[in-house]
């Protein structure tokens, strides 16, 4: 068996084997030339060249003679929830990742990311594919981002999603399976009446009120637990919570933020404007929120 690095003809060798195969030590992601030929007493016959052959199991392979190795599953996957830096809708879940560990070692580039999703968390609603594949394309949604924004989804139904990576070898692992529930903010009760508590004694009559409401039309995606009757002996003055943050910018570091009982998920000290008013909005007792960032010397 003779082996050449077409880049680096210093890069080459001979090895012997009475065997119908060898096994041989290559530099990862580089381009080589293989040739066979057999021995007799009479010498070497002719060689015939290798054919790369991609494996029946490894999906949207591409032949070629580089040593490569397939990616692991994509790290730190998270999906819009409650409390995360990630925002959803009604009808759509934002989905972020990393690289897999062994990104740089592979021999192959990783040049992009397939991502899953389904009702069902065994991924097989369409048979043997789930719900995200297109079978005019083939394939589920693929992109070059560590990110990717699932829409077009039904409120309030649990999706199950996974992510895997490509390169020239094919996909690799997927990620464990992560879920999200498309959700938004209940709708306000449509009617809300107040009464006379029925039954007091002559001295609490007309200090206690019945408050009767009707069920929200819809929950948003999520059941209602509870209800909050607020009240006051005047105009109801609803207070805004001022929090500042000040940091240091030249320092990565992380911090929370609480708001009536609530709290962030930990947040970088990098984090941009954006992300930071999603993780506030995706606290359950903030409702509108303004995020203003300013340089201080």
């Amino acid at each position: 068996v003779v082996f050449t690095n077409v880049a680096n003809l210093t890069d080459s060798g001979v090895v012997e084997t009475e065997e119908a195969s060898a096994v041989l030590d290559l530099t990862a992601g580089e381009q080589y030339e293989i040739f066979v030929s057999g021995f007799n007493s009479r010498g070497y016959g002719f060689d015939t060249a290798a054919q790369a052959m991609c494996q029946d199991w490894i999906e949207d392979c591409i032949n070629a003679t580089i040593p490569r190795a397939l990616p692991s599953e994509p790290q730190n996957v998270l999906v819009s929830a409650p409390f995360t830096t990630n925002e959803f809708t009604s009808s759509s879940l934002f989905v972020t990742w990393e690289p897999p560990i062994d990104a740089n070692s592979l021999g192959a580039t990783i040049d992009y990311y397939k991502i899953e999703w389904d009702t069902s968390s065994t991924m097989d609603s369409l048979g043997n594919q789930p719900l995200s594949f297109d079978a005019t394309l083939g394939s589920s949604p693929e992109t070059a981002s560590l990110y990717f924004n699932i829409e077009g989804l039904e409120m309030g139904a649990t999706y199950y999603i996974r992510v895997s990576a490509h390169t020239s070898l094919g996909y690799g692992e997927t990620s464990s399976v992560h879920s999200g529930v498309p959700m938004q903010q209940a709708d306000p009760p449509s009617t809300v009446a107040l009464s006379l508590h029925e039954g007091e004694s002559s001295e609490l009559l007309g200090t206690t009120i019945d408050v009767v409401f009707t069920v929200p039309m819809s929950d948003g995606g999520d059941s209602i637990t509870a209800y909050r009757v607020e009240y006051a002996p005047t105009s109801l003055q609803r207070v805004s919570a001022i929090q500042s943050v000040i940091v240091d910018s030249t320092t990565e570091g992380e911090f929370t933020l609480t708001l009536a009982g609530e709290t962030t998920g930990t947040l970088s000290t990098n984090i941009s404007v954006a992300e930071l008013k999603t993780s506030i909005e995706n606290l359950l007792s903030a409702s509108t929120v303004e995020v203003v960032m300013s340089e201080t010397l």
